[in-house]
């Protein structure tokens, strides 16, 4: 269940298309149900599900999946029993589930401390490009005055 009105849904799409090229799948469209990222929202995209006949669910948000883990219990159907749903974000609401939602973190501090690490080493990369072109360049130009004289 996607969001795919937004860019980090259409990425996270995206992403399993990618990883069903990879394995040398193709993606299946019927299977792909949307939804915004409000719980009402995903509750109604649940009801999808039965269409489908799927018995897993990746939901790109937390709160599709919490969404559609209303819409189930409500069918008296449980997870991990009768669905498995697998969330996105690990929001603190994924707890106040029995047993709690599977949910996929990103610790945006360490990807953030990754990133800035590479932008300052391509940064010095390149300051150093820049600092051994103006020192060539200085030499020639002093060969140059050099030649001159």
């Amino acid at each position: 269940m996607v969001n795919t009105a937004s860019n980090t849904g259409c990425a996270r799409l995206n992403g399993y298309v990618r990883a069903l090229g990879e394995k040398g799948l193709e993606l299946d469209q019927s299977l792909v149900l949307t939804s915004d990222y409000y719980i009402p929202d995903a509750y109604l995209a649940a009801q999808q599900l039965i269409r489908v006949n799927a018995t897993a669910v990746v939901a790109t948000s937390d709160n599709i999946a919490l969404g559609l883990l209303r819409y189930l219990y409500e069918r008296g159907l449980h997870v991990p029993r009768d669905y498995s749903v697998v969330g996105y974000d690990n929001s603190i609401s994924d707890a106040l589930f029995e047993p709690a939602l599977t949910s996929i973190e990103q610790n945006v501090d360490e990807l953030s401390d990754a990133a800035l690490s590479i932008m300052f080493r391509r940064l010095g990369e390149r300051g150093a490009d820049v600092e051994a072109r103006d020192q060539a360049a200085a030499e020639v130009d002093a060969a140059g005055q050099e030649k001159r004289r």
